[in-house]
């Protein structure tokens, strides 16, 4: 008797701290915002740096992240669809494409597509905001996410 409430109790404790442990926030990248203050957001001081990010930027949408996980050539032509990700403890969830990315060291990398290069991403969360960060030699940009329920 005593083992049987002892293994409910266990059983119990595990379905519980399994369920609170590692649930996710949601986030949608926030375009308007990004759009009406990139001067904030772009790390760099020339107008091609500015250039650089709002191309940058396009990787954020749903319909770009479709195309290059489809080897596709994405279609610049509108603006596109604000993506959503799923963030928990150690990785990031990619709504549109299905895809998880673990978080190592603050970095996200981006490499599901077969014939593209990785995309390195870092993390940086504050009171306010959650951003993800492009930094290569050609750019320096930071990408806003805002929490929706």
């Amino acid at each position: 008797m005593y083992k049987k409430i002892l293994f409910s109790i266990s059983i119990f404790a595990f379905l519980f701290a399994c369920s609170e442990a590692d649930s996710p926030i949601k986030y949608v990248f926030d375009a308007k915002h990004w759009e009406e203050n990139i001067k904030k957001y772009t790390l760099g001081d020339e107008s091609e740096d500015e250039f650089a990010c709002m191309f940058g930027s396009m990787i954020f949408t749903d319909e770009v992240l479709k195309a290059v996980k489809a080897g596709k050539e994405p279609s610049i032509s509108d603006d596109g669809t604000p993506t959503t990700i799923n963030v928990y403890k150690n990785k990031i969830y990619w709504v549109a494409v299905d895809y998880e990315a673990e978080i190592i060291n603050d970095k996200i990398i981006l490499d599901f597509s077969d014939d593209g290069d990785p995309v390195e991403l870092t993390l940086k969360r504050s009171e306010d905001e959650l951003l993800l960060s492009i930094v290569d030699e050609n750019m320096d940009c930071d990408y806003p996410f805002k929490e929706i329920n």
